[in-house]
C-alpha cells in the first residue's frame, strides 16, 4: 500500500530547513517529525524539477504540487484503474477469486497495478457502494434458505449407485445472530421420496468438539463422553444426567493425579501408610478419636503442630506418615525428612550457597515431618537449623515430629537453656502430643529362609 502524501507546508518545511538554514537530512527529518527517507525524497524530487527556495517561495500550493509530484500523475494517468464494479459481480460466480481476477486483469494491462493495490483499491470501492442495513429479528420469527450452488454426488453403500443432490443451507436468525442449521440434501431423480439422513455433518461436529475437548486438556472429558456415545444404558438419561457423569469423571481423575503428584513429592518413608490401617491395639494405648480429628485436617488449616514420641519400634513413622498421607488427600503438600538427613541437607546447601533457598522451600511445605529427631546429642549448628525451620513454620504451616524422647526432656536434650526454651516453645505450645506404648513391632516380622 502506497504511503500517504506529505502536505505542501511539510514540503516547504523541508525545503526551507535543507536550503536555507543548511541542515543535515537527519536533523531535518528531527526538526518536521518526518521520517529520513520521506525527506531525502521531497529534496531529490525538488532538485530534479530545477527548484530552488526562492522558486519554491514564488509557487503557490497547486503550482509546488505540480512540479514535485509530476511523476506520480504521470504514472496514475498510464495505469488503468481496475473495473470494482466488475470484480465485484464476477466475485459472486463459484470458484471465482480475487487472485485469479487480478489474473485477468494483468492479461489485458502488463504495467497495471500490483495484487496488493489491486485489492487495496477493490476495498476503497466497496466501502463506498456495499451499503448494509441492519435488521433486527426475534429468535425463530424468520428462517432463511440458500442454494450453496455446487451439487455433491451420494453414493449408496449397499447398491453403489451416485446421485447427484441438490445442497441447500437453512439458518433459523434470531436477534442479532444466525445459527447454521445442519444442510438437507433433496435427490434430484427422487422428489417425492424426502430429504436423505446425512449423519456425516454430525461426525464432523463430534470430531471437532473431540479436538477442542483435547485443545482445553479435558481428555477424561473428551473419552468418558466418546464411551457414552457407544453405551446404549446412557440414552435414556437426560442432557444435565449426562453432563454431571462426564464432569465428575474429569474430576475425578484431576483429584487423582493431584494426589499422585503431591504423595511423589511428599517422598514419605511409608507410602503404603493410611488412616485406615492403623492399629489401636489394647497396648499401645492410641485413642481413636484423637486420630479421628486429626484425620480432619484440622490442625494442618490452623497450623498446629503434631509430636509422637515413644520407644523404638511403637510405629512412629507409620503414624506420622498415614497423617502426612491424609494431609496429600485433602490437597495439602507435604514433605518427609529424618532429622539426620535433614540436617545434612541444610549444611551442604549453607556450603554452597543455597540455605536460604532450601528454607524457603521448607517453609512452603503445608506439612513437614521430622522424623527421628533425637536420637543423637544435635550439634549447635542443627540447633540453629532446627530453630530457623520452627520459626518460619510456627503459626504459618503444620509440622510433625517423631522422637524417641519424651517432650518432657527435650530441654535437657537441647542443652543449651536459650534454644531450647526457643525451640520448644514454637513446637510444643502448639502441638497435639500423642505417647504410643507397648512391644517393637518389628518382632511380629519374622524373616523365611
Amino acid at each position: 500500500m502506497a504511503t500517504e502524501r506529505l502536505s505542501m507546508r511539510k514540503t516547504r518545511e523541508i525545503l526551507r530547513h535543507k536550503w536555507v538554514l543548511g541542515l543535515g537530512y537527519r536533523d531535518v527529518a528531527r526538526s518536521v517529525d518526518v521520517s529520513l527517507g520521506g525527506v531525502w525524497l521531497v529534496v531529490d524530487r525538488a532538485k530534479k524539477a530545477g527548484l530552488d527556495w526562492p522558486t519554491v517561495e514564488a509557487l503557490d500550493d497547486a503550482a509546488l504540487e505540480a512540479r514535485v509530484h509530476t511523476r506520480d500523475l504521470q504514472a496514475g494517468l498510464t495505469r488503468p484503474i481496475p473495473d470494482c464494479a466488475r470484480i465485484d459481480l464476477e466475485r459472486r460466480r463459484v470458484g471465482v477469486t480475487l487472485e485469479l481476477l487480478h489474473l485477468e486483469y494483468v492479461e489485458q494491462n502488463p504495467d497495471g497495478y500490483s495484487y496488493s493495490q489491486f485489492c487495496e483499491y477493490y476495498r476503497r470501492w466497496l466501502s463506498r457502494h456495499r451499503l448494509s442495513m441492519r435488521q433486527v429479528y426475534r429468535a425463530g420469527e424468520k428462517g432463511f434458505v440458500d442454494y450453496s450452488g455446487k451439487q455433491p454426488c451420494i453414493t449408496d453403500a449397499t447398491t453403489g449407485e451416485k446421485t447427484l443432490v441438490e445442497l441447500f443451507v437453512a439458518a433459523a436468525c434470531g436477534a442479532g445472530d444466525c445459527r447454521t442449521a445442519a444442510p438437507n440434501l433433496a435427490p434430484r431423480k427422487c422428489p417425492g421420496s424426502g430429504l436423505l439422513p446425512n449423519n456425516g455433518g454430525r461426525t464432523m461436529l463430534t470430531e471437532q468438539t473431540m479436538e477442542r475437548l483435547k485443545n482445553l486438556r479435558l481428555d477424561v472429558f473428551a473419552a468418558a463422553w466418546a464411551e457414552q456415545q457407544k453405551s446404549p444404558d446412557h440414552a435414556s438419561l437426560s442432557f444435565d444426567e449426562r453432563l454431571g457423569l462426564l464432569v465428575d469423571a474429569e474430576c475425578l481423575h484431576r483429584e487423582n493425579r493431584r494426589l499422585g503428584r503431591l504423595l511423589k513429592e511428599a517422598k514419605l518413608r511409608l507410602g503404603q501408610a493410611c488412616i485406615e490401617n492403623i492399629d489401636y491395639g489394647p497396648k499401645r494405648e492410641l485413642d481413636k478419636s484423637v486420630v479421628r480429628q486429626l484425620a480432619t485436617c484440622r490442625w494442618v488449616q490452623e497450623h498446629h503442630a503434631v509430636v509422637i514420641s515413644g520407644s523404638t519400634g511403637t510405629a512412629k513413622t507409620y503414624l506420622a506418615c498415614a497423617l502426612a498421607q491424609q494431609a496429600c488427600r485433602r490437597g495439602h503438600s507435604a514433605l518427609y525428612r529424618r532429622a539426620s538427613r535433614l540436617f545434612d541437607e541444610l549444611a551442604l546447601a549453607r556450603a554452597d550457597g543455597t540455605y536460604a533457598r532450601l528454607l524457603a522451600r521448607i517453609a512452603r511445605i503445608d506439612v513437614l515431618v521430622i522424623d527421628d529427631w533425637g536420637l543423637a546429642q544435635p550439634r549447635e549448628t542443627e540447633k540453629h537449623d532446627l530453630l530457623e525451620i520452627l520459626e518460619d513454620r510456627c503459626g504459618n504451616r503444620a509440622t510433625i515430629m517423631t522422637s524417641q524422647v519424651d517432650p518432657k526432656h527435650w530441654h535437657q536434650l537441647l542443652g543449651e537453656p536459650t534454644l531450647a526454651d526457643a525451640i520448644v516453645d514454637r513446637i510444643i505450645n502448639r502441638a497435639h502430643k500423642i505417647a504410643l506404648k507397648g512391644p517393637t513391632k518389628r518382632k511380629d516380622e519374622t524373616i523365611t529362609t
